[in-house]
């Protein structure tokens, strides 16, 4: 009986020892985690940085048209055409991701703007929020990079971002009207509650 409940005490104790070492190693794995994307974090170099829900009026040059937005309450309205159907949801997702712009890179040494296409810009980007206007000017392609380059109006920093970033603000204004098959859907949710509700 002794040697039996030495056994089990032993067995016991190993079993604490593995259960502490396997929280210990999970424990210092989350952190390491924590730490990486920390520094990762730390690491981004924001261009952008406000609230999607705080902007009231935007524009952007498509095509040497500058196309421009406005909200009205909790309505979009397209600046050229008021009648035009604004699909509210395409335009919180085109602010929520301008309102984080991060760049792959900011140059240190910055020469004549003429070098990187921002002295006569393809796209100017206006933002506007309840307490501030953010002026963004898109330049050339650096073809060797496949990047961009780009900067704040006013600002010195001339950054290089990916085309995604880039190309952001290249919407038509058609794809930024709602549709047929979005007003059918929105239509269709309340009956559907309704069945659901029966």
């Amino acid at each position: 009986m002794k040697r039996q409940k030495k056994q089990f005490i032993v067995l016991l104790i190993l079993l604490v020892v593995c259960v502490a070492a396997y929280l210990g190693v999970t424990m210092n794995n989350k952190k390491t985690k924590q730490e990486e994307e920390a520094s990762e974090e730390a690491a981004k170099v924001y261009i952008t940085d406000f609230d999607k829900d705080d902007v009231t009026a935007f524009s952007y040059v498509l095509n040497g048209t500058t196309l421009a937005f406005h909200k009205d309450g909790d309505n979009w309205l397209y600046d050229g055409d008021s009648s035009v159907d604004i699909d509210e949801d395409s335009v919180s997702d085109l602010l929520s991701q301008a309102s984080k712009m991060t760049a792959a890179e900011q140059l240190d040494e910055v020469g004549d703007l003429s070098d990187y296409g921002l002295d006569a810009p393809t796209n100017t980007i206006t933002i506007e929020t309840k307490d501030d206007k953010i002026t963004l000017l898109v330049g050339n392609c650096n073809d060797m990079l496949s990047e961009y380059y780009m900067k704040e109006e006013g600002s010195d920093a001339v950054y290089l971002v990916d085309s995604t970033t880039a190309k952001l603000f290249q919407k038509s204004v058609e794809s930024l009207t709602a549709t047929e098959d979005t007003e059918s859907t929105e239509a269709a949710e309340p009956e559907a509650t309704e069945e659901n509700a029966d």
